[in-house]
């Protein structure tokens, strides 16, 4: 079992008309996040087509969380 505090924290986001993309802002540094990640700062996002999550923090450190809750053994 994996310890720590997961996160699911929704992004804001804007549209660009001029490049048909939709953009969205990281919640930390207030950034454009591009290919899933935030190149200020590091953090990672899921993005999903109607809406954007960071990925998680676990004991302080960036991890990726599992989208299908792992079985108990």
């Amino acid at each position: 079992m994996v310890n720590g505090v997961f996160y699911y924290i929704p992004i804001k986001s804007f549209f660009s008309k001029e490049f048909n993309v939709q953009y969205y802002i990281c919640p930390n540094c207030l950034e454009v996040i591009e290919d899933d990640t935030c190149y200020v700062c590091g953090r990672r996002f899921i993005i999903n087509k109607n809406e954007a999550k960071l990925i998680t923090v676990v004991d302080g450190q960036l991890k990726s969380i599992p989208l299908i809750t792992p079985q108990k053994q």
